[in-house]
């Protein structure tokens, strides 16, 4: 398992909604880092969709995107408080 995704586990299984502490720089950034390679893909799916003009799949794409955006917006906002608890900063 790569560094980043080690980040991306560790945050969402671990400190899924965890704001109390610190989140380093690496790991605020891997995890976004991954979060966008995800969402990239999922995007890929629609665009595929569109391109073959198939309903269908554009809209498995865009339910999947919406899936992953509303079970994602709560761990990005804890690692973003904690990366802001480390620059000194409250959350």
């Amino acid at each position: 398992m790569s560094t980043f995704e080690r980040y991306f586990k560790d945050t969402l299984v671990n400190r899924y909604a965890d704001f109390n502490g610190r989140a380093r720089r690496s790991e605020y950034w891997y995890f976004v880092l991954y979060y966008m390679l995800i969402l990239f893909g999922l995007y890929a799916i629609i665009g595929i969709a569109a391109a073959m003009e198939s309903g269908v799949l554009a809209a498995i794409g865009g339910g999947l995107v919406m899936i992953f955006a509303l079970a994602i917006i709560i761990p990005s906002l804890a690692v973003a408080v904690r990366r802001l608890h480390d620059t000194g900063k409250s959350g």
